[in-house]
């Protein structure tokens, strides 16, 4: 009998049952970013404008169809032929300027978003213009976790991209077809690009920077700092180690360059010199007397808004700390980030004087990275307060971004594309009511009635004082109607400007429709004088504003008075 070997038992492998990924927190942060990303998409294609109206948005969104049509300028010949001073200002709309006594008009805003829209435009219809800020705004929130994350930890991204999401004035700007958002976006994208670590994200980075400088290029050093930071960090980094980050300062500058060249070139066939714009001459935008109401106003909207506890995050930023600012593979863009944070917050207090809070707008590109501070700041103080600190300072957290945003509740920042929408519905209702040939004296509609109802315009603001008679009288001679559209609120401003030297400038006569919605404005035919036939009321009770697609660019062709 042969005994049987004895049996080896298999080794036993310490295994848990059910293993848990080390990053799992990461995706969770990640995922929960995304969510915060589509939400804030969401509510801009919701609540946002469908309408390009008023001076910043019909800008926008009419030189975007000039792209399209490959020109740069706009030509008005009738300018030469009409008999009053300052024609040229006279048949300016909002959003625009002249040039000299040239009979043309200009884009008054830099090309980078009328391009993204000409894009959009090209791709998915006219409607899509309105889309861009909206989807700016999803990837400024992505962009301010990825860059919170590369900063500090997920946790602190995550927060950061919270208290974002929920800014009023982030609300505010993701809801109108403008700059402010997709400018922010690209400008924290390049951080987060250029905290790679690789050439690939530095050109990458450089792109993105292209882009912010052709949105906005009064913000154009911010690429400057983020190229010295990279200088220094080259610098300090050991030989051995040094050629990797010049390449990734080669690759950034290369990829800035063309945003630059393309700006100056626009500038010079608009304005006549590569760093001429729109918006007037240096002295006149910027000096000292505007930095103390600035400075009060804007530090008043930013608590009044959200709370003092984002300043901590401006003094965190502004002053950092190590024991804060742990990842020292990144710690050289800390530097870059306070010099850009500085640079934009002394630029625009030293800018024009505004009364209204929405202008914190020109703050949103450091708004991300004071959020990013504040969240820093409050978990290391959550860090000192015992085993339960963290989860208070993630309720704070939490309960601020709730607080901001029934601020933009509070504000109607969702009643934007409610408000909004009286653009192409007084365009529709001037458009039916009017003859092709009209001319129509506005000023806040100026552009949107050029747009929506396919009428000539005139700025009131530009019309001489001494020529309303004069100016309608011209023109009804040649068969061209004269009307007037006036928001409520500009018709103390069209008297004063007329009534002294003109019959018509006082308004002694009935409009002949009111247009009663968000706001109220009237309609005059400026041929109808005093008489008693009723006025036409049109009370807008449509909640959903949709898309109106644009008519045809109106022109003015003048002959002699008609027989």
């Amino acid at each position: 009998m042969i005994d049987a070997p004895d049996r080896v038992p298999p080794p036993v492998i310490d295994r848990p049952p059910h293993p848990v990924p080390i990053d799992r927190p990461r995706r969770i942060a990640l995922a929960v970013a995304w969510a915060l990303a589509l939400l804030v998409v969401a509510a801009g294609v919701a609540y946002g404008s469908r309408d390009a109206g008023g001076s910043d948005s019909y800008g926008y969104v009419s030189q975007a169809d000039l792209w399209l049509e490959g020109r740069l300028v706009e030509p008005a010949p009738w300018i030469a032929q009409v008999p009053w001073p300052g024609a040229q200002v006279s048949f300016t709309p909002l959003g625009y300027v002249h040039r000299g006594c040239e009979p043309v008009i200009v884009p008054q805003y830099s090309p980078g978003l009328p391009l993204l829209m000409a894009g959009a435009k090209l791709v998915a219809g006219h409607c899509a213009v309105f889309l861009v800020a909206p989807i700016a705004g999803g990837l400024l929130v992505l962009a301010t976790f990825g860059l919170g994350r590369r900063l500090a930890s997920p946790g602190a991204g995550l927060a950061a991209a919270w208290l974002v999401a929920a800014s009023p004035v982030f609300l505010q700007g993701q809801m109108s077809p403008m700059s402010d958002v997709p400018v922010s976006a690209a400008w924290i994208a390049c951080f987060w690009a250029v905290a790679g670590g690789t050439v690939g994200r530095a050109a990458m980075a450089g792109l993105l920077a292209s882009l912010a400088i052709l949105i906005r290029p009064n913000l154009a050093p911010i690429a400057a700092f983020a190229a010295l930071g990279l200088a220094a960090h080259a610098w300090r980094t050991g030989p051995s180690s040094r050629g990797p980050v010049i390449r990734q300062l080669v690759a950034f500058a290369a990829g800035v360059v063309p945003g630059a060249l393309i700006v100056a070139a626009v500038n010079d066939a608009r304005f006549g010199s590569p760093l001429a714009s729109g918006y007037g001459p240096f002295p006149l935008l910027f000096g000292w007397e505007h930095v103390r109401p600035n400075l009060a106003r804007y530090l008043g909207w930013f608590v009044s808004t959200h709370t003092v506890l984002p300043l901590a995050g401006s003094v965190v930023l502004l002053v950092p700390a190590r024991r804060l600012w742990l990842v020292s593979r990144n710690r050289w863009l800390v530097p870059v980030l306070a010099a850009s944070a500085a640079f934009v917050g002394l630029q625009y207090l030293f800018y024009t004087v505004f009364e209204d809070w929405t202008f914190l707008r020109f703050f949103l590109p450091i708004i991300p990275l004071v959020m990013i501070g504040l969240a820093l700041a409050l978990f290391e103080a959550g860090s000192r307060l015992g085993r339960f600190g963290p989860l208070v300072a993630a309720m704070v957290i939490v309960l601020l971004g709730a607080w901001t945003s029934v601020v933009a509740v509070r504000e109607h920042v969702f009643e934007t594309g409610v408000i909004e929408a009286k653009y192409s519905r007084i365009g529709r209702l001037v458009r039916e009511m009017t003859r092709e040939d009209s001319v129509v004296i506005s000023h806040q509609h100026s552009g949107s009635l050029r747009y929506y109802a396919g009428r000539m315009t005139i700025n009131f603001i530009g019309l001489d004082p001494e020529w309303l008679d004069g100016a309608t009288t011209w023109l009804a001679e040649r068969g061209k109607h004269p009307w007037a559209v006036l928001e409520e609120w500009e018709l103390p401003m069209f008297r004063e400007r007329f009534a002294a030297a003109n019959r018509l400038g006082s308004l002694q006569m009935r409009p002949a429709a009111v247009y009663r919605g968000a706001s109220t404005v009237y309609i005059f035919d400026l041929l109808r004088g005093v008489d008693s036939t009723p006025t036409m009321e049109w009370r807008e009770t449509s909640g959903n504003p949709r898309c109106e697609a644009p008519q045809p660019r109106p022109t003015l062709a003048l002959g002699g008075p008609a027989s």
